[in-house]
């Protein structure tokens, strides 16, 4: 498969993300840049705008600049791939035959998270001093 564009994730979706899911080792999912993969996939649910997910994997076709802003998406996506293709051990025929829940469990995950999630980044932008002033990452 060819390669795309790998995102840098801002330290304060990292650290939020890390303290929402209760583990560390986040950094290691790579958030990728592939619009024509992701459109493909898209197409067959007739979305056009989005991410699709694989083990250790978000491919989306989101610009980075808007990404890592849209919150309840970035919740619903690593959620995929931390509880359903990471704990779970999800398989592609495993995600066919379950979709719809699959679906509606990052997404009652996400709803479920969203405030406690933007909290998180808040105080991790408070804490390094950049305030709201844009997105944190880690030297």
């Amino acid at each position: 498969m060819p390669s795309g564009t790998r995102y840098r994730v801002p330290e304060d979706v990292l650290g939020a993300l890390e303290r929402v899911f209760g583990q560390s080792d986040l950094d290691r999912i790579e958030v990728i840049y592939r619009p024509l993969y992701v459109r493909s996939h898209l197409i067959c649910i007739g979305g056009r705008c989005g991410s699709v997910t694989r083990p250790r994997r978000i491919y989306t076709n989101i610009d980075e600049s808007v990404f890592f802003t849209l919150d309840l998406h970035v919740l619903h996506e690593y959620y995929h791939v931390v509880q359903q293709w990471g704990r779970e051990r999800m398989t592609r025929s495993g995600y066919l035959l379950a979709s719809g829940r699959r679906e509606r469990e990052a997404c009652d995950f996400a709803a479920l998270n969203l405030e406690r999630y933007r909290r998180y980044r808040r105080e991790l932008r408070d804490r390094l001093g950049h305030g709201r002033a844009g997105p944190v990452f880690r030297t």
